[in-house]
């Protein structure tokens, strides 16, 4: 929910300027503004307060560092530039959407043995520094198998440009489906594992169970199935209005 925001100050005794931002690559940004405006990396200190946690927003190189810094300098003085929530939706770095099409084998035991995909990820109107605007279909490309042992993997990934604001590394749903809420890679390896198996008279909890998982990983099912047994039993109070109660399946990584 924090936007971005920058504070360049200009130091008139070293000529230096030093510049806080909301950001969590401080030494890649002072390479990236130094090399803009032509200056000695020396003379500009970049410091990364306290602001929250690393989201996407926090990585690019945008505009307005750069202006900040050169007008700080220009007229030996501080600027200051925090934006508010509309230019943040407008011109700022998100998560873009994506269209897969998966298609997924599995043999008579319910078992994943084969995945194709053919990913287009909207990667907006213009590049990022440093990610590139490639992050999120390699991401995608990358990541989808997951902890699952796929023994055939196929994967096509496209960038589609268009007219909206930029991507860039925004806990892309791609990169960090493990721990984000709203993965697309996660919710498509959620489905494709689960329906099909279960579409075949395998049960939930079976599929569940089967070693899916590459060797190593430690994310393993952790189900207490009496209890499971015992909530299906369980009568949902809105069944006449065709509600009834579902189970979500979740890992933790470590």
């Amino acid at each position: 929910m924090e936007t971005r925001g920058a504070f360049a100050a200009f130091d008139a005794a070293t000529g230096r300027v030093t510049l806080s931002a909301s950001t969590q690559m401080p030494h890649l940004l002072r390479t990236g503004i130094a090399d803009i405006l032509g200056i000695p990396e020396s003379e500009l200190r970049v410091i990364a307060p306290e602001v929250g946690g690393g989201f996407g927003q926090k990585m690019p190189l945008i505009p307005e560092y750069v202006i900040v810094v050169w007008a700080a300098r220009r007229f030996a003085c501080s600027v200051a530039w925090i934006e508010d929530r509309l230019e943040n939706l407008t011109a700022s770095f998100h998560a873009r959407d994506q269209r897969l099409h998966l298609r997924g084998a599995f043999n008579a035991d319910g078992r994943l043995v084969a995945l194709d995909a053919d990913v287009l990820c909207n990667i907006g109107a213009y590049s990022s520094f440093p990610v590139t605007a490639g992050v999120e279909p390699l991401m995608a490309l990358a990541d989808l198998p997951g902890p699952y042992r796929v023994p055939e993997y196929r994967a096509r990934a496209r960038g589609i440009a268009s007219n909206t604001c930029p991507a860039a590394l925004a806990e892309m749903s791609a990169r960090l489906c493990w721990v984000t809420a709203t993965p697309t890679p996660l919710r498509f390896r959620r489905s494709r594992i689960f329906h099909p198996a279960t579409s075949q008279g395998v049960r939930l909890l079976q599929v569940a169970a089967r070693p899916h998982r590459q060797a190593g990983s430690n994310c393993g099912p952790r189900v207490a199935i009496c209890q499971f047994q015992h909530f299906r039993q369980i009568p949902s109070p809105l069944s006449d209005q065709g509600i009834t109660f579902g189970v979500s399946y979740h890992r933790n990584l470590p």
